[in-house]
């Protein structure tokens, strides 16, 4: 492996265990308009701040019924297993990021709830960029904050949209699919993407790295 120096996290579903919170809130509200996605369907368009009107919904005022739906389990949501141990042994040495989809508000009842407030050298949320992964900005934006080489960073996410914004950013990332993620994500499906590495969890990815 490569002498990374630049790590780029997604939050939901990688190192944050928010897929069950987001998933149950959009099909809370969905069900209250008499619309029943499959959950492959919900989970499908994570990170897309349009997906309501895929079902004729309103999106401003399903977002805000999502976003209130999910707001107290996300200031108790917690890492998956193995993350805080391998961001702890990652940053006196590298150059630590929070690239995600989400909007600032969400991210920071996470991190708060972890100890995880400035912890990183930067966190970027979705509603600081114009154009979502898998579009490269947040990457690039978050490079040029850290003043940081491609050849040198990788991008560690759990969704097609971390690993295509890697893809389009031309940096190496990594896949971490957990087997709770069967529910959520198709394994064949992610790797088509061509991820870098794979790993079932932080620790196999600590193994594989320091």
């Amino acid at each position: 492996m490569k002498n990374y120096q630049y790590f780029l996290f997604d939050w939901d579903g990688c190192l944050a265990q928010t897929l069950p919170i987001w998933l149950n809130a959009y099909k809370e509200v969905y069900a209250e308009h008499g619309v029943f996605p499959t959950d492959q369907e919900i989970v499908f368009h994570f990170g897309d701040w349009e997906a309501p009107k895929y079902y004729g919904l309103d999106v401003k005022k399903t977002f805000e019924k999502i976003d209130k739906k999910a707001e107290e389990d996300l200031k108790k949501v917690e890492l998956y297993e193995g993350a805080r141990e391998l961001l702890d042994k990652l940053r006196p040495n590298k150059k630590l990021a929070v690239l995600s989809s989400s909007e600032r508000i969400t991210l920071d009842y996470g991190l708060e709830n972890n100890n995880l407030t400035n912890f990183f050298d930067i966190v970027i949320s979705g509603d600081e960029v114009e154009n979502h992964k898998p579009h490269p900005e947040v990457i690039e934006k978050g490079l040029a904050a850290l003043n940081g080489e491609k050849e040198l960073a990788i991008m560690i996410g759990d969704s097609r949209k971390d690993l295509g914004a890697a893809k389009n950013a031309g940096i190496d990332s990594v896949l971490i699919y957990p087997p709770e993620h069967k529910l959520y994500y198709d394994l064949d499906d992610l790797k088509t993407y061509q991820p870098t590495f794979v790993a079932s969890g932080f620790k196999e990815l600590e193994d594989m790295i320091i």
